[in-house]
């Protein structure tokens, strides 16, 4: 069946086989009800031009005119109900002293002044088809005209046809039983024909709703329509009072009576305007109260956004199209796939604002001066959690129901836009912080599996140097380290002792210290009696082979145990400190030799070499001693490294790098580390024993 209605509809409107099921529903709906009520319309206007006299119109042509004004003013006073019936879809049932106006005039001069009602309604239709408007708002318009046009034609001349039957006359000649009974009676039958022409529309209407809900619950849209037929029909037992009033009172008390009815309309009217202001603050509120819970229970990165809007945003707001999307270009929600709109000039006036904006009806539009031919629009920008910039929009255009849209009633709008742009800002900044704590937390292991890399690189075995006691601890201030130490097996019992630090700190300097480590330690092999050698060659090819603008500073000393000798390069390093105690402790800085590597490719370093006696101690540490700071920003310097080796001159190796360690814990009394701590001591015992301390703090080994 409905494929028939669809082709009789489609051949007078061919564009509504190209819509979506809903809207083609609507749109047959509309061109249906136009087809079956033009008969109607045409019959009741000529039945009405049958019966007219229209010697009225001039030997009372000014209660004609005052008529025509009162029944204006109460068209435009209207009150109404906005009910929603399905999802996303509203009516509103109106209802206004208008017709009882119309029903006064006929009980005062019959069914000629039906004809102020037709030129009315006329003369609106004709207003509305002056304003550019889409072919679906055209048939909308030309739908109400017939239904109305038609109610108010047919139904009163079968009224008042009943009321002259039962021995009414014109005028109403009193307020007594038989003359009101006449007329309460036309008004009832009045209502009945009103409803048989409304019923193909209703039953149709019902058929949509059971259609695109699938549901069996049809109270909603049979609610709305009870309301709609019967909100016109309840002032009209008024019109009785009002023609006997004229009749028997005269203009006076007919004025007075008129002028109470204006008070309650317009008191009825603004109650219809509060309550509709409630019922949507009310429904906005709830809406957005569950979409912020949906919001906060769905995953953190924004997956599944678009659907939660999808499900809360449609009967948030009597809106008629709805769109939010974000930068760059990325649609939220849309509310109809088929609802074409350029972005793009929108997108680019509204990155410049950072307040809601609103346009009434047909105004001019600040993104498209020329197109005046739209529905009340309200813009909101989407504001980045952090700071003003604009990070993306929400565009609607509202339905024109009974509730009118002005400046004031789509300000009131304004706090719950906001607020649903607040709650997709706070969404998307929570994707982004997920997104960034996932970064974070992969850069965290890739930091760790570095670290143990790093670590991996630093010597895990000591050399038994007999008379000889070495302990190192290397602390980083992160996961990675830009110092290090090494310790180098080199021929006739020879060791390498390498301590350096680069200039940075984090994963490149991590990655500088790995390549200067392996160049380092190959050039060692390839020049073990030349130190200078080794730092030349080395700094020459990390010049040729790395562009990090990086430079390091490293000692490199060459030990001969059985000699007691330290040959010796310090490029830029902190000089260490020589303990002797020939005769009493003295203490000397093995100074730079050179500059640091990784600066001039031709850079050249002195080589020096230093004789050790029983007991003389070589403190070798990187800038994280020295630099390390306290709360205040106070530094653990030379000087109080100086003072620490003095007060324990008899210390073992490895007590003198406790106790300097245990100094500065306790000088920085817990401050954060900002560098990375490398302590090395070399000493010759007085007596044959090695205490070698591991790498990682706290583990000492002995051998």
């Amino acid at each position: 069946m409905y494929q028939v209605l669809q082709k009789v509809a489609s051949f007078f409107w061919p564009e509504l086989k190209e819509m979506s099921p809903s809207r083609s529903m609507v749109g047959v709906g509309d061109t249906l009800t136009v087809l079956y009520t033009l008969p109607i319309l045409a019959i009741g206007l000529g039945w009405l031009y049958h019966v007219s006299d229209f010697s009225i119109f001039q030997t009372e042509w000014k209660m004609i005119l005052l008529f025509a004004v009162i029944i204006a003013l109460f068209s435009y006073l209207n009150f109404f109900m906005i009910i929603e019936f399905r999802e996303d879809r509203y009516g509103s049932a109106e209802g206004a002293f208008n017709s009882m106006a119309v029903w006064a005039a006929a009980f005062i001069f019959g069914p000629t002044t039906l004809w102020i009602m037709v030129c009315l309604q006329t003369l609106i239709l004709l207003f509305s088809y002056a304003r550019p408007k889409n072919k679906a708002a055209r048939w909308n318009d030309m739908r109400d005209f017939l239904l109305t046009t038609s109610g108010f034609t047919i139904p009163y001349l079968v009224g008042l046809q009943v009321y002259q039957t039962l021995g009414g006359v014109y005028p109403l000649p009193s307020l007594d039983w038989p003359n009101i009974s006449a007329a309460s009676l036309a008004i009832i039958v009045n209502f009945l024909v009103f409803i048989l022409i409304w019923l193909p529309y209703f039953l149709y209407a019902l058929f949509v709703q059971k259609t695109l809900t699938r549901s069996s619950n049809l109270r909603p849209i049979t609610f709305f329509f009870i309301m709609a037929l019967a909100m016109p029909t309840l002032a009209h037992p008024f019109a009785i009072l009002a023609a006997g009033l004229y009749t028997n009172n005269g203009l006076f008390s007919f004025n007075f009576f008129i002028i109470g009815l204006f008070v309650i309309s317009i008191l009825t009217r603004q109650f219809s305007h509060t309550a509709e202001s409630n019922r949507q603050q009310t429904r906005q509120l709830e809406k957005l109260e569950s979409l912020g819970r949906a919001i906060l229970s769905s995953p953190p990165d924004m997956s599944t956004l678009p659907e939660i809007l999808a499900k809360h945003v449609p009967n948030m707001f009597t809106a008629g199209n709805v769109i939010i999307w974000v930068i760059p270009g990325q649609i939220l929600y849309k509310s109809s796939h088929d609802w074409e709109i350029d972005l793009s000039p929108i997108w680019d006036w509204g990155c410049e604002t950072v307040e809601s904006q609103s346009f009434a009806a047909n105004s001019k539009l600040p993104w498209n001066p020329e197109e005046t031919d739209h529905r009340p629009i309200v813009f909101t920008p989407v504001l980045a959690q952090e700071g003003q910039e604009v990070i993306g929009g929400i565009y609607m255009e509202l339905r024109q129901l009974a509730q009118p849209w002005n400046k004031r009633s789509l300000r009131r709008l304004y706090p719950a836009v906001q607020n649903l742009a607040d709650q997709i800002a706070s969404a998307i900044y929570r994707s982004e912080e997920y997104a960034r704590s996932i970064a974070l937390e992969k850069v965290s292991q890739e930091i760790q599996i570095a670290g143990q890399i790093q670590a991996s690189f630093l010597p895990n075995q000591f050399p038994n140097l007999p008379g000889w006691q070495l302990a190192v601890t290397l602390e980083p201030a992160g996961g990675l380290s830009g110092d290090f130490f090494d310790l180098i097996p080199l021929s006739n019992g020879r060791l390498g002792l390498v301590i350096a630090d680069v200039t940075d700190k984090g994963i490149g300097a991590a990655l500088y210290m790995a390549l200067c480590r392996t160049l380092i330690r190959t050039y060692a092999f390839e020049y073990q009696s030349r130190p200078d050698l080794v730092i030349s060659e080395a700094n020459e090819r990390i010049l040729q082979d790395a562009r990090a603008n990086l430079f390091i500073t490293c000692f490199y000393g060459v030990l001969d145990p059985r000699e007691g000798t330290l040959t010796y390069v310090n490029a830029g390093h902190n000089p260490p400190i020589l303990t002797s105690n020939r005769e009493s402790t003295s203490l000397s800085a093995l100074a730079r030799t050179g500059m640091p590597m990784g600066i001039e490719e031709d850079a050249s370093w002195e080589r020096r070499t230093i004789s050790f006696t029983d007991g003389d101690k070589l403190i070798l540490y990187t800038d994280g001693v020295t630099e390390a700071q306290n709360e205040i920003g106070a530094t653990f310097d030379e000087q109080l490294l100086i003072e620490c080796i003095l007060k324990h001159p008899d210390n073992t190796a490895f007590q003198l790098q406790e106790q300097i360690m245990k100094d500065i814990k306790s000088f920085v009394a817990g401050a954060p580390q900002f560098d990375d701590i490398t302590l090395m001591i070399l000493e010759k015992e007085l007596q044959n024993h090695t205490l070698i301390r591991d790498p990682a703090p706290g583990n000492p080994l002995t051998s």
